[in-house]
């Protein structure tokens, strides 16, 4: 079989691919490549949209593992929209170039891999507000502040991280 690299007719076959968008640095697919596919092109859920869905997890997280009254209360809101806030922020301002080719961010991925992280935690451990938001620049840093590689975009990620936790 190895030898004979005759043709092979193979019939009931489907493929899926996925492509990055083109752009920072990044090579498109030529059109005489791509008339083979179907293209299909999921837009990026909007802020209501993904409030909502992150909302409801954190809420139904912090009443399943009885965090305090206060904490079940204020706490999804707040840290929810910040991390909305904060994705918007970094998207709109740190864009991806040649030298900066890893700035791409996703929505559904980045913000919930804040949110999840945050479901680790447990009521003994987490008692009041201050601690959750300490958690969550913590889980922050560590999911956007550490893909940063300058110095400059560091200090952007700081200041609008303080902005929001003030």
């Amino acid at each position: 079989m190895y030898g004979d690299f005759g043709w092979f007719t193979i019939s009931n076959f489907a493929m899926i691919a996925a492509a990055a968008p083109t752009g920072g640095g990044r090579q498109s697919l030529s059109p005489r490549f791509m008339r083979h596919f179907h293209i299909f092109n999921i837009p990026e859920p909007s802020d209501d949209s993904l409030f909502h869905v992150f909302d409801t997890i954190l809420t139904s997280f912090l009443y399943k593992h009885a965090f305090t009254e206060t904490i079940r209360k204020q706490l999804p809101y707040v840290i929810v929209s910040s991390t909305i806030e904060l994705y918007r922020q970094i998207t709109s301002t740190l864009l991806p170039i040649p030298s900066k080719f890893h700035y791409t961010f996703s929505g559904l991925r980045d913000i919930s891999k804040v949110i999840l992280a945050m479901t680790i935690v447990r009521s003994s451990s987490v008692q009041s507000w201050e601690m959750f938001s300490k958690l969550w620049v913590h889980e922050c840093s560590r999911i956007f502040m550490d893909r940063l590689n300058s110095e400059d975009d560091k200090k952007f990620f700081k200041k609008s991280i303080c902005e929001l936790v003030i």
